[in-house]
């Protein structure tokens, strides 16, 4: 999983140079993301890890930190990789 938390990472940083970033850091409470950042941060996974994510997965709790995040990340490229 560190790869995707390291991807989420690198991207939320990016977004929000000098933000201080952790596992567990609140991605939206904390204004890191917002609904563009969410809509940027979905493309970047989509087209780095080569997964869809559906309606289902757009709910605060997926994005609600960065390691909430990557378990969703992780079980699409599973799903992915199995099929």
């Amino acid at each position: 999983m560190s790869g995707s938390v390291d991807e989420i990472t690198a991207f939320v940083k990016t977004q929000t140079p000098g933000a201080e970033v952790i596992d567990e850091t609140p991605l939206i409470e904390s204004g890191l993301l917002d609904s563009f950042g969410i809509v940027q941060l979905i493309g970047h996974l989509e087209d780095t890890f080569g997964i869809a994510f559906n309606d289902e997965d757009l709910v605060p709790e997926t994005f609600a930190t960065v390691n909430s995040l990557a378990v969703v990340v992780e079980k699409k490229r599973s799903s992915t990789s199995s099929t």
